[in-house]
């Protein structure tokens, strides 16, 4: 990456998630905003309480069809001055067997990008060389999230390093600070305060099959639901279909206010620092103290 966007990158990075609430809405309407991508619903770690609800997730693989697609719409629709990351994650991105793929269309949709995959980095020592060399070729960044199993973050950097690769490791020497986010099922929160205190809108918008999303939680909501059966409905306002939106402002608009889904979002409830742990895929993982068979009633 250019030394330039780099530092832009990591800036207005920094800006969106330690950030008074006005001035971050005036930086996503003047420099725009990161999506990300699953190219997996499906993780191969499964954490506890996941905020993209992949312990619940079907196997689930991300089309390249479909993929290259969204992006070129996507690249109609906005240049670099108003995206200024594109994330490929999941689940675990290193699942899909086309990975490399997805990293080429990438790169070609949007040249002047940053582009991040993001893994865990269980699977990356069994990276083959033409993994590497598209990495390089697209110059693709790879983001490590340090979680506390067994995975040799060194070695890797070293092999990235040799392989003329961009790599980030973090946190840097210790596993990263677990949060639980809560859900209150009846969907009485506030959605002007929720989203006041979020964290997600515009640093974690979602690109899934033809939707913009302005966070993981309204994307991959689906998947909570159909797992414990709540039978929630799920509003079309919580996204802007990318073949009718007629201009960037629609994707603005959309991230710079409360959606539906920001009612179920009890930020009071969140937890910070618990300790990581593996998904047993109970509903308490994502709730307090709620009796779900009454709420839904």
């Amino acid at each position: 990456m250019h030394p330039d966007l780099h530092g832009r990158y990591c800036n207005i990075t920094w800006k969106m998630i330690h950030f008074d609430y006005q001035k971050k809405l005036e930086i996503i309407r003047t420099s725009g905003f990161m999506f990300e991508v699953h190219l997996t619903e499906h993780c191969n770690l499964n954490c506890k309480g996941c905020s993209h609800f992949s312990p619940l997730a079907h196997e689930e693989f991300m089309e390249i069809d479909v993929f290259e697609k969204d992006m070129a719409r996507m690249a109609q629709l906005f240049g670099g001055n108003t995206i200024w990351r594109i994330n490929l994650l999941g689940g675990e991105p290193l699942l899909h067997p086309q990975v490399n793929d997805f990293m080429k269309i990438a790169a070609n949709c949007f040249p002047d990008i940053q582009i991040q995959l993001t893994t865990n980095g269980i699977l990356l020592p069994s990276m083959n060389n033409a993994f590497w060399e598209t990495c390089r070729a697209t110059r693709t960044l790879i983001h490590i999230s340090r979680y506390p199993v067994r995975v040799a973050f060194s070695a890797l950097e070293r092999k990235a390093q040799a392989e003329g690769v961009e790599i980030v490791v973090y946190p840097r020497h210790t596993a990263k600070i677990f949060r639980k986010d809560v859900y209150d099922l009846t969907g009485m929160q506030d959605a002007r305060q929720s989203h006041s205190v979020c964290e997600l809108f515009g640093y974690c918008c979602q690109l899934n099959r033809g939707k913009f999303y302005p966070c993981t939680i309204s994307a991959y909501f689906h998947h909570l639901n159909r797992f414990f059966n709540l039978g929630i409905p799920l509003s079309s306002d919580n996204f802007v279909d990318i073949y009718n939106a007629q201009s960037k402002d629609e994707f603005i608009r959309l991230i710079t206010a409360p959606v539906p889904c920001c009612n179920y979002c009890n930020m009071n409830a969140r937890k910070w620092g618990v300790k990581w742990e593996r998904s047993k895929r109970r509903l308490e993982e994502w709730t307090v103290g709620f009796d779900h068979e009454k709420q839904i009633k």
